[in-house]
């Protein structure tokens, strides 16, 4: 598995869980009504008899699927479900035998959110509104500056289908500013919406003369930061107004700071 989906798994709540019972196990699956039905793998039972799965439940409620064959639906459509309504769905099963639900997928909630609003103050606080969520994925909040984005914090989506509002306290470098977001989709690819400008009327400067530094670097304020060895390597990172390179070794580095990318330094 990609570090990707290890990632998005957790965070969109859909889970299979195994628990037993003397000589029942069953399937848990937890996630959203999407308009789509499951469709299961029936095993035969136990010494061959019969079939693996006995028992249905949506939300507590046994269902009148038809599972007495080697495949079966588990027929949300017949139920009365919105779409976004959470679920959870129970496959109770002999526990010497496997079922499998083959498309789990139609459960997890998908990124369709629309913007209907988004504005960034000069106190860096950014603001959007949405329509048409389905299911409560989290939005990434993503900054452009040293040439990428860069994903400055997580607001929890609410999910409702109209009328969610959400803030995010950002970090405003000099000049023109540039946010984003966006959410993973259940297949792990990215779902950016439009950017929105501002032009900050920050100005941070450069305290320290970097042809000889020997133990920090300091600015006239608070910025965030990367720094890199000359094989590209991340060797520290943060917010601050000064930055301890005491323990670097001497040689070339390169620093990213506020909007400015690639400056370099020699440590002494």
């Amino acid at each position: 598995m990609s570090p990707v989906m290890k990632r998005v798994l957790p965070l969109i709540i859909v889970c299979l869980t195994w628990s037993f019972q003397g000589q029942a196990a069953s399937i848990v699956i937890d996630g959203y009504y999407q308009g789509k039905d499951l469709y299961v793998k029936n095993p035969v039972g136990p010494k061959g008899v019969g079939f693996s799965v006995y028992e249905v439940q949506v939300n507590g409620e046994i269902t009148a699927d038809e599972i007495n064959s080697s495949a079966f639906i588990v027929d949300l459509h017949s139920l009365d479900l919105d779409i976004g309504d959470k679920i959870t769905v129970s496959i109770i099963y002999h526990d010497d035998s496997n079922p499998k639900v083959l498309n789990p997928e139609a459960v997890l909630p998908q990124s369709t959110y629309e913007v209907v609003s988004m504005d960034l103050t000069q106190q860096g606080l950014l603001t959007w509104t949405t329509n048409n969520e389905i299911g409560e994925l989290p939005y990434k909040v993503q900054q452009f500056k040293w040439n990428k984005w860069i994903t400055a914090g997580e607001v929890d989506g609410m999910g409702r289908n109209k009328g969610n509002s959400y803030h995010f306290q950002a970090d405003l470098h000099s000049g023109r500013n540039t946010f984003r977001i966006a959410q993973l989709t259940s297949q792990g690819k990215l779902r950016t919406s439009e950017s929105v400008y501002l032009s900050s009327n920050k100005v941070l400067t450069l305290n320290t003369e970097l042809e000889h530094v020997l133990s920090d670097i300091r600015f006239s304020d608070k910025t965030n930061y990367e720094i890199f060895d000359a094989y590209g390597r991340i060797v520290k990172r943060g917010y601050d107004s000064v930055i301890d390179v005491k323990k670097l070794s001497k040689g070339q580095y390169y620093l990213n700071f506020d909007k400015n990318f690639g400056s370099s330094f020699n440590k002494k």
